[in-house]
């Protein structure tokens, strides 16, 4: 995907990189008898552990989900018979995950109802518990899609630049410079003969770094919108006509994401209690000075596409609201359908977060994010509309994942 410049200068940088990276593992490693490492992964678990369940959502937008996931993982392993997705530490074969959801597949056919579904899955399947390291509990948030206000072409109105990517930004993969480094990848540019850093939010906004160098795909009223569909990772923007287009995530700069609610917090801007994007949003609102600074607290900065429509997680496939989730690729398996128990976030009039009773759902892995890290995380797919971003807004809760895995082809799947 990027072309071979800087010749000397980009192999030696990545070379010490490489050597940096290998040289830091092994001098911080622990021996095993002085430092044991708690059980991390998939834990195979009787249903009674899992307990009352009961799907809160409907069968039609159950029966979309599991279609588009079927879809992408017969493809993939057509392509591939032999490819492995993650699981925990290790690997399960895709052909495991294709014959979990054919099986869920045909359930579905049979049922007459969500609840017959349930009951089948629960006598032909085994739930495989998420567990992060020392017992982690496992956080479920929330995204959906905003709806922005926009133009394809600067007015008076729309003057803020909605990027497209960069021609000069390169995504190196290290799995090309050294195996135990398969799957990552850096992002940056060449300057001269070396490959660096690319440039960070404060760059772009503040010094136009990308004049020259990247298209204008949309333009935005205010720096906060396009902020938004960054942290959602796609959004609508609705022209002056009436109409609307998708903006959808297309690249990154490759520097770390940090949240900018944090700097409100440590400030006492915003209370922790009522934080979320619509309260950073109201108090940006109220003081347009601060606008840059807390924004270029963040120097990830996302670049977009402009296509048609509805949002597509990292599978390539729409997104279904209550069913899709995002989680970190590099440990839970791609397409793979779960259960989710968490709660149903709601404000108080007073403006707090409290639960609105449980949220059980059948859920599946189509999705991906930035901030979405380990076996402790999950954001949940709300979808689009001012309900969506108030339920994502408000949701921060504790919750269980449960993969699903049909009963007796599992035991403990090979890792490696």
């Amino acid at each position: 995907m990027f072309g071979r410049t800087g010749g000397f200068g980009v192999m030696r940088l990545l070379s010490l990189l490489l050597l940096t990276a290998g040289l830091c593992a092994c001098a911080t490693r622990k021996p095993v008898e002085e430092s044991p490492p708690a059980p991390e992964g998939f834990r195979a678990v009787e249903w009674t552990e899992v307990g009352a369940f009961g799907d809160t959502g409907d069968f039609a937008s159950l029966k979309e989900a599991l279609a588009a996931s079927l879809k992408w993982a017969r493809a993939q392993a057509s392509l591939n018979p032999t490819r492995e997705v993650s699981f925990g530490p290790g690997k399960i074969a895709l052909a495991r995950i294709v014959g979990s959801l054919e099986t869920l597949s045909a359930a579905a056919a049979a049922s007459a109802s969500i609840q017959a579904f349930e009951a089948r899955v629960r006598e032909g399947f085994v739930p495989w518990k998420a567990q992060a390291a020392a017992e982690k509990k496992l956080l479920v948030t929330g995204y959906y899609v905003p709806v922005i206000e926009g133009s394809l072409v600067a007015d008076s109105k729309h003057a803020v630049p909605v990027y497209g990517v960069p021609r000069d930004l390169v995504n190196a993969s290290l799995g090309d410079f050294l195996d135990s480094l398969a799957g990552k990848t850096i992002r940056g540019r060449v300057e001269g003969t070396k490959f660096v850093p690319y440039h960070s939010r404060n760059d772009i906004r503040e010094h136009s770094a990308l004049d020259g160098k990247a298209d204008v795909v949309a333009w935005a009223k205010n720096e906060w919108d396009p902020f938004v569909v960054e942290v959602q990772g796609s959004g609508v923007l609705r022209l002056p006509d009436g109409s609307e287009k998708l903006i959808a995530y297309a690249d990154q700069n490759g520097l770390g994401y940090r949240a900018v609610g944090k700097i409100l917090l440590d400030e006492k801007k915003i209370p922790r209690e009522k934080m979320s994007m619509q309260a950073i949003g109201s108090y940006l609102a109220d003081n347009p000075d601060e606008v840059r600074r807390v924004l270029d607290s963040n120097p990830s900065f996302v670049f977009f596409r402009v296509s048609e429509g509805r949002a597509r997680g990292s599978l390539g496939f729409p997104l279904t609201p209550g069913r899709s989730v995002a989680v970190d690729m590099r440990v839970f398996p791609q397409g793979a359908p779960a259960l989710l128990r968490t709660h149903d976030p709601k404000r108080n009039e007073k403006g707090d977060v409290v639960s609105d009773g449980a949220l059980s759902r059948f859920v599946f892995n189509q999705d991906t994010g930035g901030a979405i890290r380990g076996l402790a995380r999950t954001d949940y797919f709300w979808g689009q509309g001012a309900v969506a971003a108030e339920k994502a807004g408000a949701m921060q809760h504790e919750g269980e994942y449960f993969l699903l895995l049909p009963t007796g082809e599992f035991t403990a799947p090979t890792l490696q």
